[in-house]
């Protein structure tokens, strides 16, 4: 779908301000995830929208690992994703939050774009296809599929 850009400097501000209004980025602490904070925070200039950090903690990985779960690295995450949101929006002016859930990565980043009145989802992808995205998952095809709002894939090789 391609939206019309309006000819005029006043509509192009009123269309700007109308089509993103909040985008969540969520934050794996990847590189992939880095380029996606930054291509949200560029949207969110452009658009004059907040953006919201939301970090997924996998359920059970404590488990997994045959870790004892520790509630400290929660805070630890949450305080890593605070510093980060802050640092964010005092580098660029723009309203900048942070979330931190637990579960499945996929439902749950749809899950706290609908439950923040997210516009717009923007997620880093690898870009597995076949074999491996069988057999590794993929989040983002999981976000994509369940959304109820628009996914901005942002790929490995997007030029900086």
């Amino acid at each position: 779908m391609t939206l019309p850009v309006p000819d005029n400097l006043a509509a192009r501000s009123v269309w700007r301000a109308e089509v993103f209004k909040k985008i969540a980025v969520g934050v794996d602490y990847t590189p992939l995830s880095d380029r996606a904070i930054g291509v949200a925070l560029d949207l969110a200039r452009a658009t004059r929208a907040s953006v919201v950090l939301v970090h997924v903690r996998p359920m059970g990985a404590e488990l997994r690992s045959a870790v004892v779960p520790n509630p400290s690295a929660r805070v630890a995450i949450e305080q890593r994703l605070a510093e980060e949101a802050a640092g964010y929006a005092h580098g660029t002016g723009l309203t900048v939050e942070h979330g931190v859930v637990d579960g499945d990565a996929a439902d749950e980043l749809v899950r706290f774009a609908e439950l923040w009145n997210c516009d717009l989802l923007v997620l880093g992808s690898a870009g597995r296809t076949g074999v491996k995205q069988l057999v590794v998952g993929s989040v983002a095809a999981g976000v994509v599929q369940r959304a109820g709002v628009p996914v901005l894939l942002v790929g490995p090789n997007l030029k900086a």
